[in-house]
C-alpha cells in the first residue's frame, strides 16, 4: 500500500501508474502538475517522478511523490485522456522551480525555443511566485533566458578576468573593416585581436538575431580577429573553464 491506494503486486510500475496512483492518494482536486503535466503534453521532461497539486488546505505527504499545494485558477487546468492536469505555461514554470538549475536551464530553453511558453508569460509567472520556495533560482534562469543575460553574463565576466588577473581587454568596443563598423564586441583584446561573444541562452531563438551574429562573426574573423563564443551558462555556472580558454586563447596570440 502506498499513500491511501492500494495496487496489485503484479500491476507494472509504469509513468502512467504511478501517476494514477498518486493523483487517486491526492483526493478530489487533486491534478498531475510540474514534470507529470509536462510529460502527458509531450514535452519530454528530464525527470518521471509523479507531480501533482492539490488545494493549499491539503496537508499531504506521500511516499516518491512530489506534491504541490497551490489553487489552480480554471485556465491553468486542462483534461486529457481522462486526467486533469496544469496548463503548458503552469507545467514549464513548475518546472523551472523544481529541476535542478542545469535542467530548470535546459528546459526553460526549449520550451521557448519549441514555444511552449513565452519569455514574458515564464517572467510573469516568475514575479508572481515571489515567496515561493527556490525563487532566487527562478529569477537566476529568468535572467539567463532574457533580453537582460547579455549584460549579466558580460557583468559576471569581467568579474572572473579581474579575479584572474587577466587585463588588456574593454568592453562593447566598436570594431571596424575596409566596409565600415562591423559592430560591438562585448570584450575586446584590441592588441592582440581577440573578440569575446557573450549570447544569451535564448539568443538563437530569433533568427534575425541569429544571422547578424553569423554576418558579424564573419567580418571579424576576415578582418584577422579570433572570436571566442561563450553562452551565459559558460560564463555564469562555468566560470574557470571561461578563464581557462580565454587565457588559452591569449597565449597562442601572443606568441
Amino acid at each position: 500500500m502506498r499513500g491511501w491506494v492500494l495496487a496489485l503486486a503484479s500491476s507494472p510500475a509504469s509513468d502512467d501508474a504511478r501517476e494514477w496512483e498518486a493523483l487517486l492518494s491526492g483526493g478530489p482536486g487533486a491534478m498531475l502538475a510540474g514534470p507529470s503535466a509536462a510529460r502527458h503534453l509531450g514535452m519530454q521532461p528530464p525527470v518521471s517522478r509523479p507531480c501533482i497539486v492539490v488545494p493549499p488546505s491539503r496537508h499531504l505527504r506521500l511516499p516518491d511523490v512530489t506534491v504541490l499545494r497551490a489553487a489552480v485558477p480554471d485556465h491553468d487546468i486542462l483534461f486529457l485522456d481522462g486526467l486533469l492536469l496544469t496548463c503548458r505555461v503552469r507545467a514549464v514554470t513548475d518546472c523551472v522551480f523544481l529541476f535542478a538549475e542545469e535542467q530548470a536551464l535546459a528546459f526553460a530553453e526549449r520550451s521557448l525555443q519549441r514555444r511552449w511558453i513565452s519569455f514574458e508569460e515564464l517572467r510573469l509567472r516568475i514575479i508572481s511566485a515571489t515567496g515561493r520556495r527556490d525563487i532566487a533560482k527562478a529569477v537566476r534562469i529568468m535572467r539567463a533566458l532574457g533580453s537582460g543575460a547579455q549584460s549579466d553574463a558580460e557583468r559576471t565576466a569581467v568579474r572572473l578576468l579581474s579575479s584572474a588577473q587577466i587585463g588588456g581587454w574593454r568592453c562593447n568596443v566598436a570594431v571596424t573593416d575596409a566596409l565600415g563598423i562591423i559592430g560591438q564586441v562585448d570584450i575586446a583584446f584590441s592588441q592582440v585581436k581577440l573578440a569575446i561573444e557573450i549570447d544569451g541562452r535564448a539568443w538563437h531563438v530569433d533568427r534575425d538575431r541569429f544571422q547578424s551574429d553569423r554576418t558579424k562573426q564573419n567580418r571579424l574573423v576576415a578582418a584577422g580577429w579570433t572570436v571566442l563564443r561563450f553562452t551565459w551558462e559558460d560564463v555564469c555556472l562555468n566560470g574557470p573553464s571561461f578563464v581557462r580558454q580565454v587565457r588559452s586563447a591569449l597565449m597562442r596570440l601572443a606568441a
